[in-house]
Parts: C-alpha cells; sequence; structure tokens
C-alpha cells in the first residue's frame, strides 16, 4: 500500500505517492541546480500541471510514479543539457521541433491590438497577424458587423497564452526544457512590444468612446420614444400613425423600447470593457446574453408589425372598390381645368391624393368620374367648382391621412370634354386623348403630368414634372421656369429659360429638359436659333439625344 503525501506545484493542490515525491523533488532540484531563473523554474512548473491535467489528473487528484516518468519523458533529462549556472541547449535540440507536434488556439496578447483572438489566429496559421486583420475588417462589412460577435465569443471562449508554454503550444513547437528556455528569452520575460502596447490602447479607449457615445445617443433616443409611446396613443400621434389598426401600441412599440434599452446596455458593457482593457467570462455572458433577448425583442416586434400590416392590407385590398358618379351637364362645357392646390404641394404627406393619381380621359359621353378607394380612403371625394367662360377646379375634401402606408392610394378618373388648358397645382396627372387634338396649354407648378395622344401644339409652362414622351407633337413650346421636361421626337422646339437666376437655383428641383429629336434640326432656344444639339444655360440645360444626359456629364 503506498503512501499519499499532499503536494501544491503552481499553487494547484494534489495528492501525491510519497515515492513519485521523491522522484518529482530530485527532478527540480536536478533543474534548479542549473539556473536561478525562478520565472522559468514557475514556468515549468506551469507545464507539469498542464501535462498532468492531459493525463486526467486534476487539481486534488492523485499524481503516481507513472505520472512523473511521462512528465519527465516529455520534458526531457537535466542530464540532455549542460552548462555553468545555467542550461544551454545541446547537440538534440537542433532536430524539427514541429514534427507531429499537435498546436493548440490561444488569444496572443503578447501583440495583440485589442484582445489577440487575431494575432492568435495568425500565430496558429503562421502568417503575418496583418492579414488576419485585414481579412476581419472586410469580413465586418460583409457580415454588416456580425463578425464583430464571433470575436466576442472567440475572445470569451479562447484561453490566452500569458505562459511560455502556450506561446509554444500556439506556435506547434514541443514543450521541452531547452524550448521553454529560449521561448523566455524570445518573449523578453513576458513583455508585450511598445508598439502593440499603444496601439491597442488607442483601440481600446477609441472603441470604448465610441461606445460610450451610442450608449448615451440609443438611451436618449429610447426615452424620447418611450415618452411617445406613453403620450401618443391618439390616432393623429405621429407613433400611432405607424402602427397598423389592430395592433396594441403598448405592446407592438414596447417591444422596440425594450430593445433599444438592450442596444444602450449592450454599448454600455463594450465600453466599460474597453476602458478597464479587460474582459470577464460574465460580462462576455451578458454581452451575448443582451444581443441575443435584443434580436429577439426586436424581431418580435417587427413580426408583430408586419404580420398585422399583411393582415390589415388583406382587409383594405378586399374593401377596394370603384364608384361611378355623374357628373353634371355644365362639365361638358369646361375647356380650363386646374387640379389640386399649391397648399396640398406644401404638405403633400398629409394629401391622400398627392400619393393617389389622377386620369383625365377624353370623352364624347356623358361627364363623369371613376373613383377607386377602399374602407380607409372611401370619404376622399373629388370637389368641382366651376368659373367663367367654361374654367373649373378639381380639388379634394376629406383627404387627410390617419395612418401612413397601409392604404392604397385612391385614383380617380374623370371622362369630359377635350381642354384647351390644363393647370396642375399638385397631384400625380395624366391628360390622355385617343383623338388628334390641334392645341393644348398646361401650366404645371406643383405634382406632376404626363401627356398622351397625338397633338398640333402643345405650351407647357413648367415649375415641375412635366412628361411628354408618350405623346405624338408637331410643335412644342416650353417656358422651363423649374423643374424638368421629358419629351420624344418632335418638329419644331422653342425653348424659353431664364437667362438670370440666384447662384443656388434649381438645387431643390432639377432644371433641364430632354428630348429624343428633333426632326426640323433646329431649337428655337430664348429668341436665338441653334442647331438641334445639348444646351448648357446659365440656369437651365435642354438635353437632345438618348444618350445626352451621359454627354452632358462628359
Amino acid at each position: 500500500m503506498n503512501e499519499i503525501t499532499r503536494i501544491h506545484l503552481a499553487k494547484v493542490p494534489y495528492d501525491i505517492e510519497i515515492t513519485a515525491k521523491k522522484q518529482l523533488e530530485t527532478y527540480l532540484r536536478a533543474l534548479e541546480s542549473y539556473t536561478d531563473d525562478q520565472d522559468w523554474l514557475q514556468d515549468i512548473e506551469i507545464r507539469i500541471t498542464e501535462i498532468l491535467a492531459e493525463r486526467s489528473v486534476a487539481a486534488n487528484g492523485l499524481v503516481t510514479v507513472d505520472d512523473i516518468k511521462a512528465i519527465r519523458k516529455q520534458l526531457g533529462e537535466p542530464e540532455d543539457f549542460f552548462g555553468e549556472g545555467d542550461i544551454a541547449v545541446g547537440a538534440t535540440s537542433s532536430a524539427p521541433v514541429n514534427d507531429g507536434v499537435p498546436r493548440r488556439l490561444y488569444r496572443d496578447p503578447s501583440t495583440a491590438m485589442l484582445g489577440g483572438v487575431l494575432s492568435g489566429i495568425a500565430q496558429y496559421l503562421k502568417i503575418s497577424p496583418a492579414w488576419t486583420r485585414l481579412a476581419f475588417i472586410a469580413l465586418l462589412f460583409i457580415s454588416f458587423g456580425t463578425a464583430a460577435v464571433v470575436y466576442i465569443v472567440l475572445w470569451i471562449a479562447l484561453p490566452a497564452a500569458t505562459t511560455v508554454a502556450a506561446q509554444l503550444e500556439l506556435s506547434g513547437e514541443p514543450v521541452t526544457l531547452a524550448s521553454l528556455k529560449e521561448q523566455r528569452k524570445k518573449m523578453g520575460a513576458g513583455e508585450t512590444s511598445r508598439a502593440a502596447s499603444i496601439a491597442q490602447r488607442v483601440i481600446l479607449y477609441g472603441v470604448g468612446t465610441f461606445a460610450s457615445i451610442i450608449a448615451a445617443g440609443t438611451l436618449v433616443f429610447t426615452i424620447w420614444a418611450g415618452f411617445g409611446l406613453a403620450f401618443g396613443t391618439s390616432d393623429n400621434s405621429p407613433l400611432a400613425s405607424m402602427v397598423p389598426a389592430g395592433v396594441t401600441l403598448w405592446l407592438a412599440l414596447g417591444l422596440f423600447v425594450v430593445s433599444g434599452l438592450l442596444l444602450s446596455a449592450l454599448f454600455s458593457l463594450i465600453a466599460i470593457t474597453c476602458f478597464r482593457k479587460k474582459i470577464t467570462k460574465p460580462v462576455g455572458v451578458a454581452v451575448v446574453a443582451i444581443i441575443v433577448a435584443g434580436v429577439v425583442t426586436f424581431g418580435s416586434g417587427v413580426g408583430m408589425v408586419t404580420y398585422q400590416s399583411w393582415q390589415h392590407a388583406e382587409v383594405l385590398n378586399a374593401s377596394r372598390h370603384t364608384k361611378t358618379v355623374p357628373l353634371p351637364a355644365e362639365f361638358a362645357q369646361v375647356k380650363s381645368l386646374t387640379i389640386g392646390t399649391l397648399e396640398n404641394e406644401k404638405n403633400p404627406r398629409n394629401d391622400f391624393m398627392a400619393y393617389g393619381s389622377v386620369e383625365y380621359i377624353v370623352s364624347d359621353k356623358t361627364p363623369r368620374y371613376e373613383l377607386t378607394v377602399d374602407s380607409e380612403t372611401a370619404k376622399v371625394a373629388p370637389v368641382i367648382t366651376y368659373g367663367e367662360n367654361g374654367t373649373a377646379t378639381l380639388t379634394f375634401k376629406n383627404n387627410q391621412r390617419t395612418r401612413i402606408g397601409f392604404s392604397q392610394p385612391p385614383v380617380l378618373k374623370v371622362y369630359g370634354p377635350a381642354l384647351n388648358e390644363l393647370n396642375v397645382q399638385s397631384e400625380a396627372v395624366e391628360y390622355k386623348n385617343a383623338h388628334p387634338q390641334d392645341a393644348f396649354t398646361t401650366t404645371v407648378r406643383g405634382g406632376s403630368l404626363s401627356l398622351m395622344g397625338t397633338y398640333k401644339t402643345v405650351a407647357a409652362t413648367a415649375e415641375s414634372q412635366v412628361a411628354v414622351s408618350d405623346a405624338s407633337i408637331d410643335e412644342l413650346t416650353v417656358t422651363l421656369n423649374k423643374g424638368t421636361v421629358d419629351a420624344g421626337v418632335v418638329r419644331a422646339l422653342t425653348v424659353t429659360q431664364p437667362e438670370a437666376c440666384p447662384a443656388h437655383y434649381g438645387d431643390d428641383v432639377e432644371t433641364k429638359m430632354t428630348i429624343r429629336a428633333i426632326s426640323g434640326g433646329k431649337i428655337l432656344y430664348n429668341g436665338a436659333e441653334k442647331p438641334a444639339a445639348t444646351i448648357k444655360g446659365a440656369c437651365g440645360s435642354v438635353l437632345v439625344g438618348d444618350d445626352a444626359e451621359e454627354q452632358f456629364y462628359r
């Protein structure tokens, strides 16, 4: 029966057989006789504990004579080395050190810029850390930041190569007495490079400061959204307008508020970790838990709103219908029609019809209009007021939005006589005439106009968007004050543009006309006849040809 006693190796307690203890003491005393380098001797003790762990001998486990033999075989005998007062490597050290030696992946803090993950991978793969860092930066963009989460997980999971033995295992070198000694010399007693240390501090404090700003900004925004949620439950509130009917505001938007708080907490933890220059396992677990909780919370909110929006859209689509309303005989005498008001153009978001369309279709039948609406836009209705000499104005009532983006825009089709003049103040308008028409005049101050049909002469004054490219026009006269005009092939073109304008003229709305071709070969531009080619004016431009815009920017 073997006697058992107690020892400590690198502060790790073990039970050990008396015979094994004597052999281990003899071995360690023999090593001490070669050197007084206590750090190196400490490395050897740490390596012994690792060898014991590989042999399934944990702390408080029993160390046997066979374990001591395995340790001496793996580390080597003191007699294999010689030197006066220190260990020197004998002839056997010239043998290849990497043959058949298993490698282990560690974080390498000695050359780390942040946590040592990329340095460790580079050391493991025997490449420069610059390559792994460049690859990580590329992955950050490709993965939309997901690579940062993977980095944090690896930072938590991988042990740091803080010992000489770990550095050797990372390099794939055998951990022997000689290699421990040589590696300690290379590591300079465990000191990190000055450049890496400075870069690490700069990166950590930079990331920590950035994370602090993001955490504070996210918290402020979340508090603002929370107050909006608490006091904005009416149908007219901005938050209510973003949630379809049937979704509880507190539940749907409350999930987004919780996810905002979690995001703020996440960046706060990242900032704390960077300023401390240390990540602990509890902090790492908390980071992963917050990420998971945030994804689940935000995803649940998005899923709820998406599902309810889909259901709401299905209900609205089912309720969509077209109603036909006859117009009075007075409308048959209209020759000049104004559509919309400039007030709607100034605030188009609150105007349903700004998102819908108005089609004016020339017809010989009884004047009428067809309005396509759904349950949310059912109260929208056109209002026509008549003036003198065949003039009329078309506007809309009950056209204020209460919700954004769930209801399809209304579509209004007006069937009436051919118009000599059409003025567009707002709305998206189409004018269609299946029969040839001699003259047509339009002024577009807001919204847009699309002209279709065959016309002898068209005169357009544009301060917004005008498209006559789908119309066949013999003579086209354009007064381009501000906005865009798009035309096809015409025989004659007359263009008038301002020759004096402010320095930032046209910044908010581009001022230009594009035309495919002019069969007459000439342009009458501001009273002067010019060849049918692109003109760059002081306050606008006329672009001629299929590739006119490309030529303009060459």
